[in-house]
């Protein structure tokens, strides 16, 4: 079986299934489906999932672990299963505010590093039951296996709409060997991503935007995403609101190059959207589901 991704990521969350003890409060069905063997039921998924995680964690890189159980079994126990399993992997200590305790040590192997690992118990602070543990990853486990780079499935039609709109609105230029087209959707890979082929991916990169029947039209996501100045146009609003348009005003220099176009909106500094620009009026592409109204 093809393995994906080996040692490939800077950072992997592993929010454990687990048996829940600290949602007894809250949730009064997670009490329905406890036993007492469960903790060790859920341990030994727990060693199964780690096993995989810490396979694709580049050296260097991080692996945070939590739950939402008191059992040590899943907690301590399993971050010393896991430093005792894999040496290659130190504590980071995580800072405690607000109640946060250190994990125990003594609930463990005894490893004095487990005291960098957090216990967050209700009694002592506002919220549920929860362990988390941070770990830095030393040196590679395992050998580096040599895997195929995602292949660009652009079309020239395709490739021809996006460079387009780059040429007229990017200051900076596009590796047009990391896009990707899922139907009419486009995608920037991230540098080295390996072969999706037989996953399910939600999202494979950063969503570029659409590609219309004679036109591309940038994203929400690619709005946020790029820092100031690598789009031509820009300019700041006072606020966002539900309007449909609303009037902004551009620098002389601005006005004489963009007559009709896109412009990316910025508020308090911060960039919010994309607009459609005619003259000195702004039609508001913020996306419809997060809009709302300010009266």
């Amino acid at each position: 079986m093809r393995k994906p991704f080996p040692l490939f990521f800077d950072q992997v969350l592993v929010d454990a299934p687990c048996s829940g003890e600290g949602m007894f409060r809250k949730d009064p069905d997670a009490v329905s489906y406890w036993t007492p063997d469960y903790p060790a039921t859920c341990a030994k998924r727990q060693r199964e999932i780690l096993t995989e995680a810490v396979k694709v964690i580049k050296p260097g890189g991080e692996l945070v672990y939590s739950t939402c159980t008191f059992a040590p079994e899943e907690d301590e126990q399993m971050i010393s299963w896991l430093l005792e399993t894999y040496p290659q992997f130190e504590v980071v200590p995580i800072q405690k505010t607000a109640g946060i305790i250190d994990a125990k040590p003594e609930w463990g192997n005894g490893d004095p590093a487990l005291k960098g690992a957090a216990r967050l118990f209700p009694h002592l602070m506002r919220g549920e039951g929860h362990f988390v543990a941070k770990l830095k990853l030393k040196e590679a486990i395992g050998r580096v296996t040599k895997y195929h780079q995602q292949p660009s499935n652009v079309s020239r039609d395709q490739s021809n709409l996006f460079e387009a709109f780059a040429e007229q609105y990017l200051n900076f230029k596009v590796d047009s060997h990391r896009l990707v087209a899922f139907g009419d959707q486009l995608y920037l890979l991230p540098a080295g991503t390996p072969s999706l082929r037989g996953l399910k991916v939600v999202r494979p990169g950063l969503h570029l935007g659409t590609l219309k029947k004679h036109r591309f039209e940038p994203s929400y996501a690619m709005a946020l995403a790029l820092r100031p100045g690598q789009f031509k146009y820009e300019t700041e609003i006072s606020r966002m609101t539900g309007n449909k348009s609303f009037t902004v005003t551009f620098s002389p220099k601005q006005i004489s190059r963009l007559k009709k176009g896109w412009v990316r909106l910025f508020c308090n500094g911060q960039p919010v959207a994309f607009g459609k620009a005619v003259n000195q009026t702004v039609k508001n592409f913020f996306p419809k589901g997060l809009r709302f109204n300010v009266h």
